[in-house]
């Protein structure tokens, strides 16, 4: 159960293990949620906006100053989620983990685990469809804590502008999962 959701992006294919480190290509998020083996249970996370910034998608295009302006107000500031993650994956088969959901109508292109890490790479939409994102996470965790390094990109052809973001994120496990 997901409290705050802040982007989206999903999970696809297989995987080559190679010792005691692993890459997947492309996976589906049952896979990923097997090999991280994070601690189930409620998870709170703050995450904290560190950089953004907006630019023009089209040639010729000006991105409006007060859209500029709006995106500047967000850096420096944080917000909580509260998740409940799961052995599996959520109903719809969207991907949960603390501070991160990922849309099971998006495409993971690649997935890595060494040790106490892991990256993950996911993008939704299609140029062609007029939007695309991408989203870049690098996280550490053991069995109750977890901090990530995270970049977006989103492309929007019809609104005319590309928005960059990079976030930090630090979940604890905080116990069982609370019934709505």
């Amino acid at each position: 159960m997901r409290h705050t959701s802040f982007f989206t992006a999903t999970i696809l294919g297989t995987c080559l293990v190679v010792t005691s480190a692993f890459a997947i290509q492309t996976t589906d998020a049952r896979t990923v949620v097997r090999h991280l083996g994070l601690h189930v249970g409620q998870w709170r996370t703050t995450i904290r906006v560190t950089a953004a910034e907006i630019t023009p998608a089209k040639k010729g295009y000006v991105v409006p100053a007060a859209a500029r302006a709006e995106l500047r107000k967000k850096v420096g500031t944080s917000f909580i989620t509260n998740d409940c993650i799961g052995s599996e994956p959520d109903a719809k088969g969207d991907l949960i983990l603390p501070g991160i959901n990922i849309s099971h109508q998006c495409q993971l292109s690649s997935f890595s685990k060494n040790g106490s890490g892991f990256k993950l790479d996911a993008s939704c939409g299609s140029a062609s469809e007029g939007f695309h994102a991408t989203t870049n996470i690098q996280s550490n965790f053991n069995n109750a804590k977890m901090n990530s390094n995270m970049t977006t990109k989103t492309v929007s052809q019809n609104a005319g502008i590309i928005t960059n973001m990079v976030l930090t994120a630090s979940s604890t496990y905080v116990g069982e999962c609370r019934l709505r």
